[in-house]
């Protein structure tokens, strides 16, 4: 469990970032986009992939971390900033 609670936590401190700077200046909101989602959506990408089961985030299972994820990805899709993610297929 605690990998499921770490990924999560992840999110929320991605989401948190977004927020942060979605309140700032537009040099605060570009950095969602060039330096937020890349640092946060490759360490991802690397725990996706160390996890070695094709389809889940943790473990070989539908777990909390798979809805997270997907409710930031979407989050993403409908504010139009999913574009970014082309580069972290997992």
């Amino acid at each position: 469990h605690s990998h499921i609670d770490q990924f999560v936590d992840g999110i929320s401190d991605l989401r948190s970032a977004i927020s942060t700077a979605n309140k700032g200046d537009e040099a605060a909101k570009a950095s969602i986009a060039k330096e937020i989602l890349p640092k946060w959506f490759g360490l991802f990408e690397k725990l996706i992939k160390a996890n070695n089961h094709e389809g889940f985030v943790v473990g070989n299972q539908l777990t909390w971390a798979d809805f997270a994820l997907f409710n930031v990805v979407d989050h993403l899709q409908i504010t139009g900033v999913d574009s970014h993610l082309d580069n972290f297929p997992q």
